[in-house]
């Protein structure tokens, strides 16, 4: 016996110290809940973190977007110091892009100095140069759209779908981390189930030796004893094993404030129960409920969106590009006559691609594109239906066990308790009590299996439905 309980002082050195250690950091004094830990996954948790990047980059592709309407300088020295006419100009322009149908608003100076040809006399201006302004419009092609425009709206676009991407990952993370944690309690509860089991073996070990001591059983019920002693202490150190490996899979999920994980140990586990109100919607009502909810669907629909103006811009650049242009412009200071009245000049730009394969390729492009997330939204709402069906039947079927888990305790029960009045008559052996005892325990477990399944079940609902919280 002795040997015994030196194994079960060992085992339980073997789990004690990193729990010790690791529920020093633990920062509530009281068992540990699952908002705690629903809270540290949308605080700390490292793949909502990183999730969290993507919003940033999406506000730096709208910055960057906005980019495309940024206010352009250029300006053009040239000069011909050698030659028969010998002459020196310089044209600056500022151009400023507007949304308004794609219209550009320019204004610019020019000053040309010296000789030329007389076929090139527009490149003189007078003493004090020319300045002017002007406006180019385009009627079909970047008219309705252009790449600018288009790529403001897809940034827009992206910047909430980035954010429906952070809730996916929210969701999914909270999610796998309240599965963790019901499988955390349950194991906890077990542990406590294979240490009451193992308590009763001990306790019972000094009443039998001193029945053996005056003859009232024969030793080798003490010997069945000792090996129901071996047998609960084993199973102990599987419980144990398994309650510290899902603590360390929960410390994943359960993290201080700075974002350490924090394994719980046996004091913070709390009473397992099964849930106490249970979904009354029906299955129409939940679909929809999740429809409306899920941020997976949602960051689809705005990656449609965002193909739907690619599809749009791409049909507006096979059209021919035909842009009118106004400028008006005026000469100062001295020199000819003949340039200082205000200029006011009209032109027509035509540019008609006779093939056109470019704009047409992309154009089939962008809609396949298109046509790929429509499917992949498709297969989404087919996903998210079978999700909301299989938390249903979970559910229905998790209830179902529970209620034959608690009829097989309270028969072990009644049954093992009958086995104790036969043994204290004489009637049986102690090999007989410990198969009820075992019976009872393995009831015992079945029980919290089944109420840890009905927290599971609710999990995955309220998953599939999008009110995990």
């Amino acid at each position: 016996m002795r040997r015994a309980a030196c194994l079960l002082l060992i085992a339980s050195a073997l789990v004690a110290p990193r729990v010790v250690r690791a529920e020093s950091e633990v920062p509530v004094e009281r068992p540990v809940a699952l908002p705690d830990v629903l809270d540290s996954i949308e605080r700390t948790h490292p793949s909502v973190a990183a999730s969290r990047r993507d919003g940033d980059a999406a506000r730096g592709e709208v910055q960057a977007a906005a980019g495309g309407f940024d206010t352009a300088f250029r300006t053009r020295a040239a000069g011909t110091p050698a030659g028969y006419y010998r002459s020196f100009r310089v044209d600056s322009v500022l151009e400023q892009p507007t949304p308004v149908w794609g219209s550009t608003v320019f204004a610019g100076y020019r000053l040309g100095r010296g000789d030329v040809a007389d076929y090139d006399g527009k490149l003189l201006t007078n003493e004090l140069g020319e300045a002017r302004v002007g406006l180019v419009v385009p009627a079909l092609r970047n008219g309705s759209i252009d790449r600018r425009r288009a790529n403001i709206e897809r940034a827009d676009i992206g910047q909430r779908g980035a954010d429906a991407g952070i809730g996916a990952a929210l969701l999914d993370t909270k999610r796998t981390g309240a599965l963790r944690y019901w499988e955390w309690v349950a194991a906890g509860a077990r542990t406590k189930i294979a240490d009451a089991l193992l308590e009763v073996a001990l306790r019972r070990d000094e009443q039998i030796a001193k029945r053996v001591e005056h003859g009232d059983l024969p030793p080798i019920e003490r010997q069945e004893n000792a090996r129901a002693i071996l047998q609960r202490q084993s199973q102990k150190v599987a419980q144990d094993r398994a309650f510290q490996q899902s603590s360390i899979e929960l410390s994943q999920f359960f993290r201080s404030a700075s974002g350490i994980p924090i394994v719980p140990g046996p004091a913070k586990v709390p009473v397992l129960d099964a849930p106490t109100s249970w979904p009354a919607e029906t299955f129409d009502a939940a679909i929809s409920a999740a429809y409306a909810g899920r941020p997976d669907l949602e960051r689809l629909a705005l990656q449609k969106a965002q193909a739907k103006v690619e599809v749009t811009l791409a049909k507006n650049q096979r059209l021919p590009a035909l842009d009118f242009q106004v400028v008006v412009s005026k000469d100062f200071g001295n020199g000819l006559a003949s340039r200082r009245p205000v200029e006011l000049e009209a032109a027509v730009f035509l540019d008609i691609p006779l093939q056109n394969r470019a704009a047409r390729g992309r154009a089939v492009a962008a809609e396949a594109a298109l046509s790929k997330i429509v499917e992949q939204e498709r297969g989404a709402r087919d996903r998210i239906s079978a999700d909301v069906r299989d938390a249903t039947s979970a559910i229905d079927l998790a209830r179902a066990r529970l209620a034959v888990a608690r009829n097989e305790v309270s028969v072990s029960e009644d049954l093992e308790r009958a086995e104790w009045a036969r043994f204290a008559a004489g009637d049986t052996t102690l090999l007989v009590v410990n198969l009820r005892e075992q019976a009872t325990f393995d009831a015992r477990v079945r029980e919290v299996d089944a109420m840890a399944e009905c927290q599971r079940a609710l999990v995955l609902y309220r998953a599939a439905t999008a009110r995990l919280r």
